[in-house]
């Protein structure tokens, strides 16, 4: 019992002592977790501060990706325009070439016939007084003949001398032709320098957006950055279907979109590079089909409808939107330059835009989907 007492006296007093150690070990804890947290939260302001920025930057950047794409397109028609004009250029001036090598072989041929009236005029003409003293009975014949001979000489020179100016006029003609050549084509030399360094300013914009997106997309992030997209696209024909509910049909072939399904051509003469499903770079699938092709290649409707959009969106690039009635859209992405404007009624076949690379692409193709309702549709089973 006295054994007993003495350790309960003992661990009464030992009591406050582990309590006060028990507080003093959850004050030291609770204290090292609040800094934790504390450093924790800074750490979260700091990246969203930098996402902030980078998010700031990769706007700026996709906004002069935007610009860099419309200056090319610009750049591309107008030396298209060059090409054109230099071509008429050369036609008209292989036109005036034939038209001065007939003249001058009608001009040679009136300056021997001439050549051969001087002679015989020459012949007849002389000693025409002592003639006209021997044969004093033929004087009229002989008056008459020169006469003449003088006439046909006036007309021959005439024609000899309409025949110079007008070789001399298409000399002048040809001159131009061949001036306005050169000068066409020094602009078409201008305009390809011009293009190729937007080319390359546009090249270092997409480096430039893709190295931000880079730092930026990682992860959960990229897949965020892939919904804000594919979100801003499903918005867009949200109010596209909103705002083409009440157009009138005006195309010849009326026929439902729906019953075309395993009769629609390609919207491009390219390779399939990355097919609907497929896994892409962020993490999710494809909602569409995206094809490899030459930059220039013309981007053709797959069936008749009506542009509701033709301008540039973000993940995108230029962009054109067909509907096709009955819910039915094909969306038609990062073109070169866009041949059709937003009211267009096209008919299938008939030329939408051209490939290229906007938008960011690291090579030009065609990214292209099907829609119904919003939804997209896988397009296999509807090509013929």
């Amino acid at each position: 019992m006295i054994r007993a007492a003495a350790l309960l006296a003992l661990a009464l007093l030992a009591a406050p002592a582990l309590l006060a150690q028990s507080a003093a070990e959850r004050e030291r804890r609770e204290a090292e977790t609040s800094a934790k947290l504390l450093q924790l939260k800074e750490r979260v302001a700091e990246l969203a501060a930098g996402q902030k920025q980078t998010e700031a930057k990769r706007s700026a950047a996709a906004s002069k990706l935007r610009e860099a794409d419309g200056a090319v397109a610009a750049a591309r028609r107008e030396a298209d325009e060059k090409t054109k004009e230099l071509a008429d250029a050369e036609a008209e001036l292989a036109v005036r070439e034939v038209e001065r090598t007939e003249l001058a072989v009608t001009l040679d041929a009136q300056r021997g016939r001439l050549a051969a009236l001087v002679r015989a005029a020459y012949a007849h003409g002389r000693h025409e007084q002592l003639k006209l003293l021997l044969a004093q009975d033929q004087v009229g014949r002989m008056q008459r003949v020169l006469a003449y001979q003088r006439h046909v000489q006036q007309a021959r020179a005439s024609q000899v001398q309409g025949l110079l100016a007008e070789l001399d006029a298409l000399a002048a003609a040809t001159r131009k032709v061949a001036g306005r050549r050169a000068a066409l084509d020094a602009a078409r030399v201008a305009s390809t320098a011009a293009l190729a360094a937007l080319d390359e300013q546009r090249e270092a914009q997409r480096q430039s957006l893709a190295a931000l997106d880079a730092a930026f997309q990682t992860g959960s992030e990229r897949l965020a950055a892939f919904g804000r997209d594919a979100e801003a696209l499903e918005q867009l024909l949200t109010q596209l279907r909103d705002a083409i509910s009440d157009v009138p049909q005006r195309l010849e072939d009326d026929r439902p979109f729906a019953s075309r399904r395993g009769q629609l051509p390609l919207p491009i003469d390219g390779q399939v590079q990355q097919r609907f499903g497929s896994p892409t770079a962020g993490g999710s699938t494809s909602e569409g089909v995206r094809f490899a092709a030459a930059r220039g290649t013309p981007v053709r409707a797959v069936g008749p409808g009506r542009v509701v959009y033709a301008d540039w969106l973000k993940g995108h690039g230029l962009l054109v939107i067909l509907d096709h009635g009955g819910g039915w859209m094909t969306l038609y992405a990062h073109s070169e330059v866009l041949d059709r404007g937003v009211g267009d009624w096209v008919a299938g076949g008939d030329v939408l835009a051209r490939a290229g690379s906007s938008g960011g692409e690291p090579a030009p193709g065609l990214y292209f989907e099907l829609r119904r309702s919003g939804q997209p549709v896988d397009p296999r089973g509807w090509w013929r």
